[in-house]
């Protein structure tokens, strides 16, 4: 009886033992993911640097009567002088003529707007709410602080391939401003977005209209206005939203008007 006894404890001890060989095994295999992940992120950084310092390298020197404008500009930060730089998330015409873009400063600029644009969408937070109201629908996005480096990325890229000067020039026209609205405000306050039904025999319809809404700290606000036809089909940036629109089936036209009251910003 007494030989069973010190069997079977001794089987307990060994299970006892393998279990924690397991979990210490498990704890390790862990770590190593969470290295190897942290690894990941930095040859990414890493290879990011390399690519804009390379940019800067091997950026041409633009045009002498550009730059002497840009220059006037940057120094005198001439107030009646606006940049729009960015249209539907490329940069845009009026801005490529000012400061004398070449066809590869518009393709490498253009490019780190479509990756910045990746970023953004994938560190979006989940929606708050999805509710419907007098023929709304209305999703409310929280604030996110994740945007802040991507905006400082997008940036870092903006100022190596344009160079100072011209970064420069950028800054004094608030061409960062229509930057920061490409990306809605990068995750700096929260946003709600309103889609509503557009009747058939009006502009733009039949379809539906969004209203990509943000309240700033002091309480003003700004919005988007997109329009679609297919829920199913939705124009960037806002291919994200497709599985949240069920109830735009059956959606009756506006009865009235929607408050702009998402939560205030981080």
């Amino acid at each position: 009886m007494r030989r069973l006894g010190a069997e079977l404890t001794s089987a307990a001890a060994q299970i006892a033992t393998g279990d924690r060989q397991r979990e210490a095994d498990q704890r390790y295999a862990a770590n190593l993911e969470r290295e190897a992940a942290e690894l990941t992120i930095e040859v990414k950084q890493l290879r990011l640097r390399t690519d804009v310092a390379a940019r800067a390298v091997a950026a041409p020197p633009i045009a002498p009567a550009a730059h002497a404008l840009l220059v006037k500009i940057s120094q005198e930060k001439m107030a009646n002088v606006l940049v729009t730089a960015v249209i539907n998330g490329k940069v845009s015409s009026g801005f490529t003529r000012l400061f004398d873009l070449t066809e590869g400063e518009v393709e490498q600029l253009n490019a780190a707007l479509q990756g910045t644009r990746a970023r953004v969408d994938e560190a979006l937070p989940p929606a708050q709410r999805v509710r419907v109201e007098n023929g709304y629908v209305v999703i409310e996005l929280p604030a996110f602080s994740a945007g802040d480096g991507i905006r400082d990325q997008l940036l870092d890229e903006f100022r190596a391939i344009l160079g100072d000067a011209r970064y420069g020039a950028l800054e004094a026209t608030k061409g960062l401003e229509s930057i920061d609205r490409a990306f809605e405000g990068f995750g700096s306050s929260a946003r709600q977005i309103t889609i509503s039904r557009i009747p058939d025999g009006r502009p733009d319809g039949p379809g539906f209209r969004l209203m990509d809404g943000r309240v700033a700290a002091g309480g003003s606000s700004s919005a988007k206005e997109v329009t679609f036809t297919n829920p199913t089909a939705l124009p960037a940036p806002y291919a994200w939203l497709a599985p949240l629109l069920s109830p735009l089936a059956g959606l009756p036209p506006p009865s009235g008007r929607i408050q702009l009251t998402p939560s205030t910003g981080r």
